[in-house]
């Protein structure tokens, strides 16, 4: 079983650092997303809404109350010099329903207060556009440290990552105990529950937003370890795997069972 555990173990680390996503800030700052979101707000700054009309999708320029939407950023967005800017997060997701959708949160610190900027975008790289661009302020704590990725919050990215990475090993592992078993009914259909049966919560102390997810497939699109908002709490865990190794540790307990006879009789 340790065996088993290593070497998923293994995998998992080679899948990570092969997805080539952007981790650090100069790595989001550098994506298509990073330099999409500090345009828009480099023009809501200015003032300049045509340039933030031009960078929105169709979809999201005909939701009721987009241009007031724009107009109030524009307005809570300082237009004086910001003191740094840092990168938070970076996601992207692929399917057949929604073809790619990806994102980008960064925060930037001004004398009075901090604003954090959380963009949605459509599309590839090269044809990005933005489906939401949502900013929120808050007045600076005495020490001047952001209310966004201060307090308590700071340690729901560990915990989020940690739970992200147990869940990736436990169905790694449960998935390859499966196709090696013999004998197993249904063993294709047990495989893919393993890999495919994890259920995630998000919470966010800062909205009160939150979701359960019965089928959570960030796993794929690397948004469990990578989410869109840092200071949230994003809990999964492989129920697949747990089932299927319950279910096989049940089965394995009544093989082993000596079977009860009774004493025997001479007639």
């Amino acid at each position: 079983m340790f065996a088993w555990l290593r070497l998923a173990s293994l995998i998992a680390a080679l899948i990570l650092s092969g997805c080539s996503v952007p981790l650090t800030d100069p790595e989001i700052r550098a994506s298509e997303e990073g330099k999409l979101l500090l345009t828009v707000f480099d023009a809501l700054q200015t003032n300049d809404l045509d340039s933030v009309r031009s960078h929105m999708s169709e979809q999201a320029k005909k939701e009721p109350g987009f241009e007031k939407a724009i107009e109030y950023m524009a307005e809570i967005i300082p237009d004086r010099e910001k003191s740094q800017s840092e990168f938070l997060g970076w996601w992207v997701n692929v399917d057949s329903t929604n073809g790619r959708t990806s994102g980008a949160t960064a925060q930037f610190e001004f004398s009075d207060k901090w604003i954090l900027v959380t963009a949605t975008y459509t599309g590839k790289p090269s044809t990005l556009s933005a489906s939401s661009y949502q900013v929120q302020y808050a007045q600076k704590l005495p020490d001047g440290a952001s209310p966004f990725t201060s307090g308590g919050n700071s340690a729901f990215r560990y915990i989020s990552l940690t739970s992200a990475a147990a869940a990736t090993i436990v169905s790694l592992a449960s998935f390859m105990i499966c196709i090696m078993s013999k004998g197993l009914r249904r063993k294709w259909l047990w495989a893919i529950f393993t890999i495919l049966g994890v259920s995630g919560v998000y919470f966010s102390p800062s909205t009160g937003d939150y979701l359960l997810n019965f089928w959570d497939f960030g796993g794929f699109d690397g948004s469990w370890y990578l989410p869109a908002d840092s200071s949230a709490l994003h809990i999964v865990a492989p129920v697949g795997a747990l089932i299927f190794l319950w279910r096989r540790h049940r089965q394995a307990a009544r093989v082993e069972k000596p079977l009860d006879i009774g004493p025997l009789r001479h007639d």
